[in-house]
């Protein structure tokens, strides 16, 4: 049996057997028997790295706002293997937060539109090109006006619609979401 390795991340799998007896011969075509066995896989990096993450979207940023002021949420992509199009639904805290604005990130060109109209907790955003584009960097800024006083950790949460996130072969592209953490009226004290 040969496996191929769909990541280079180090992990573990084990993989079970079943073999029937009939079905089974030697080189001379007699029989043996093999009832089933598992085999332990410990699959390891040939590189001793591990493979980025491709496609990966959020923030790496310790963002920090404050009631009355405006939050800005970059958006960033790593590791972008090439995409056309994608469409991400973005949530957010509605008590603490109040949607601004959407603003386009420099790294890609094309068309960028959003359905922020009223604070519901969640909006589109969607982005269209007519070529592949390969830039890491600031998809798409998201500002906020920060409504609570309350001093609270929250977060931005993103989802895909894989139909409509595709490269220029119309193909789908896998995007790897995280959320992006906010502190939301807690001082730095450091």
């Amino acid at each position: 049996l040969t496996f191929k390795a769909i990541s280079n991340r180090s992990a573990a799998a084990t993989v079970r057997l079943n073999v029937l007896q009939d079905e089974t011969f030697d080189e001379n075509y007699n029989d043996y028997l093999l009832n089933g066995c598992n085999v332990s896989v410990d699959i390891k990096s040939t590189s001793g790295e591990e493979t980025p993450v491709e496609n990966k979207i959020g923030s790496a940023e310790n963002i920090r706002g404050y009631y009355g002021k405006t939050l800005t949420v970059p958006v960033k992509i790593e590791n972008n293997t090439g995409i056309m199009a994608y469409k991400i639904l973005v949530s957010y805290d509605k008590t603490a937060l109040e949607p601004v604005m959407i603003e386009s990130g420099d790294i890609f060109s094309g068309y960028i539109d959003n359905s922020i109209s009223e604070n519901s907790g969640q909006f589109f955003v969607i982005w269209c090109g007519t070529a592949n584009q390969y830039s890491n960097g600031v998809l798409f800024s998201i500002k906020f006006n920060v409504i609570s006083r309350e001093k609270t950790d929250t977060a931005v949460r993103m989802e895909y619609s894989k139909k409509d996130t595709f490269d220029e072969n119309y193909a789908d592209v896998s995007l790897h979401l995280d959320n992006i953490p906010l502190l939301l009226n807690q001082y730095d004290t450091g």
